[in-house]
């Protein structure tokens, strides 16, 4: 079975990072790498954004992995929304 990929939407509370929504990208890793690296926010995984977008991978053989990771502000997260929504909707709508 291939792997899954998903962007994980996380936010800082007191207690830490708290899971804040899924987004699933389907099994083409180009595909979800592409949709990933045209999100705005700042690639250190030492940031303390209030926002963490996480590109994982999720495989039936191995624990969820985390790819990549991006702190962004609310006004980012805004936009990056509307990438990752109209790129699973080209997915999902213009298939070959």
């Amino acid at each position: 079975m291939n792997p899954t990929y998903q962007i994980a939407i996380k936010i800082r509370t007191p207690e830490g990072l708290a899971d804040a929504g899924y987004f699933s990208l389907g099994t083409d890793l180009d595909f979800a790498l592409s949709t990933f690296d045209s999100l705005k926010g700042e690639f250190n995984d030492t940031n303390d954004a209030d926002i963490r977008i996480c590109l994982i991978e999720k495989s039936a053989k191995a624990p969820p992995k985390q790819l990549k990771s991006i702190g962004c502000i609310l006004n980012e997260f805004a936009d990056n929304s509307k990438v990752i929504v109209r790129d699973i909707f080209k997915l999902l709508n213009l298939k070959k």
